[in-house]
């Protein structure tokens, strides 16, 4: 879930271990805005993910607009700096202070970044999680999580 695109591509110069920290920074916020991961778990930002796609392809507002949220501009926008596809451009730690409501800047954040709504559906969406448990007796129970 949080490792960064350029690790999976071999012909990739080596990589910058603080633009991975950024990276990782931009999954847990997106989780923690949202509610949801910004693409498949099990398999990591890989290209035959649609929702992994749209995040690319710098399409977040549209991805969010899918699944019903509403965030504002500001939430967005620094969304997709800490979530480029391309280490050469994502933001820096140090760029990443100059943004308002970063650390050390004059303006909070503050409620505005606050989700509307849960998400209800996806251009790929989410699998549930299925729990399955043997007992001892041999029988074997299925749990679904939605």
């Amino acid at each position: 879930l949080y490792i960064a695109p350029e690790l999976y591509d071999a012909n990739q110069p080596p990589f910058d271990a603080f633009a991975l920290d950024v990276w990782a920074c931009g999954v847990i916020l997106f989780l923690l805005l949202t509610g949801a991961p910004p693409w498949d778990p099990a398999v990591g930002p890989r290209e035959s993910d649609v929702r992994y796609q749209y995040v690319r392809d710098g399409r977040m507002r549209d991805l969010l607009a899918a699944w019903g949220i509403t965030l504002n501009d500001q939430a967005v926008d620094l969304l997709m700096r800490l979530l480029d596809a391309d280490p050469r451009t994502r933001i820096t730690i140090p760029e990443s202070t100059a943004i308002p409501g970063g650390p050390g800047s004059p303006t909070q954040i503050d409620d505005r970044y606050a989700i509307q709504k849960k998400p209800t559906t996806c251009p790929t969406t989410p699998p549930p999680l299925t729990l399955t448990l043997s007992l001892q007796n041999k029988t074997t129970t299925t749990v679904t999580l939605r």
